[in-house]
């Protein structure tokens, strides 16, 4: 498992935004206040992640959701499959 942080440039003035919806792989997994431009995520299961943002503005309207950054998580470490080495008494 592991977090990332995700860092961004809001699309619009702090003022006009809300809140900034995070989602990875479409499910929400938190929101930001308008004017903050970072989110670590909790611990993330190893495997593929797409994430993306939806901003809400203060209008009361959503954005489409931005395009996704991906990450792949590994942090299985693959198991050694073949140990040689010259014996030295």
């Amino acid at each position: 498992m592991s977090t990332e942080t995700l860092k961004w440039t809001d699309p619009l003035p702090a003022a006009e935004i809300s809140s900034i919806d995070i989602l990875d792989n479409g499910t929400k997994i938190g929101s930001v206040a308008g004017g903050v431009q970072t989110f670590t995520t909790d611990q993330l299961a190893d495997g593929d992640h797409d994430f993306t943002a939806i901003v809400n503005g203060t209008n009361g309207h959503a954005s489409a959701p931005s395009n996704d950054v991906k990450q792949t998580v590994t942090t299985v470490v693959p198991p050694i499959t073949d140990l040689s080495g010259t014996f030295n008494p």
